[in-house]
């Protein structure tokens, strides 16, 4: 080939490079371009979509705020006098005093409105102000009722006090004066009547020992305790039991669990069984004595 040839060719294949490399850098511009496009179209779109979901949550914010406004607000929901439901020692005029007062104190309001009210607040007052309460269950009935359901604690045993006899639970809380006789419980004797007091625990270690005896008896069986009258107390912290049957003495000595309770009751089963009278059981030592009494 001549060398003009040559050189036009050579020039010419450059040429075609130099318009081969600008067509790609255009089409990669132009690519880019989309691309930019593309993410301005989508960053548009999730502002709108923002915006009218921030727009769309203030105006629920506002249908909220506006709808608790106006129940909190509305003489519709002002409470009316609680239902009381449940008690049985505590009188119902007693609970709606403290109700009431509840009211003032803390809502500083006679008649609240009924969304006011926080009944785990007000259950856990009433709790704290009657020891005979076990459990509160306060619940609402719109639109302005309150009802508070009363668990009251069931009593264990009897003691006989200075001021008359009181019914014990298990935990040796004082909450009912009662007259003798009126509940089929049995009676704590030789107590300490210094250390009773009403609305009160008796921390004396000797009566909760006979506390959880009984409290084992009724674990057994409730109806078992109607086979006992009376529960003693020596000076000298022994145990004594009597039966309701016969008037059978029942000594205790240092064990007091569940499984010599359950001896102790197989024995009398089997003496009413048989029709034998016992005299006295003695559980005291290893081996169980058991007396008859002589016809």
């Amino acid at each position: 080939m001549p060398l003009i040839e040559r050189v036009m060719y050579r020039s010419n294949k450059g040429l075609d490079r130099r318009l081969t490399s600008k067509k790609i850098l255009n089409k990669d511009k132009k690519i880019r371009k989309k691309k930019i496009r593309k993410i301005d179209n989508l960053r548009l779109n999730l502002v709108k979509k923002f915006t009218k979901i921030s727009i769309l949550i203030v105006i629920i914010l506002a249908l909220i705020l506006k709808t608790y406004f106006f129940f909190i607000n509305a003489p519709f929901f002002t409470v009316c006098d609680p239902i009381i439901l449940g008690n049985k020692v505590i009188l119902t005029k007693e609970i709606y005093k403290k109700v009431k007062n509840y009211y003032k104190e803390f809502l500083q309001d006679k008649d609240p409105n009924i969304f006011k009210i926080d009944l785990k607040d007000l259950s856990s007052y009433l709790q704290a102000q009657f020891i005979e309460i076990k459990k509160v269950i306060v619940e609402r009935k719109l639109p302005n009722k309150i009802v508070i359901r009363i668990i009251e604690k069931e009593p264990l045993a009897l003691v006989n006090t200075d001021y008359g006899i009181v019914n014990v639970d298990k935990d040796g809380y004082v909450f009912i004066i009662s007259q003798r006789g009126e509940d089929s419980y049995p009676i704590i004797t030789g107590v300490d009547s210094s250390k009773v007091r009403l609305r009160r625990e008796i921390k004396d270690p000797k009566v909760k020992k006979v506390l959880g005896l009984i409290n084992n008896i009724k674990s057994i069986n409730s109806n078992l305790l109607d086979e006992f009258s009376e529960f003693n107390i020596n000076r000298s912290s022994q145990i004594k039991a009597y039966t309701t049957q016969g008037g059978a003495r029942v000594f205790f000595g240092r064990d007091l669990s569940l499984n010599i309770v359950k001896k102790l009751l197989a024995i009398i089963s089997y003496a009413e069984q048989k029709k034998e009278n016992i005299e006295y059981i003695d559980l005291r030592f290893k081996n169980i004595v058991v007396s008859l009494k002589i016809p």
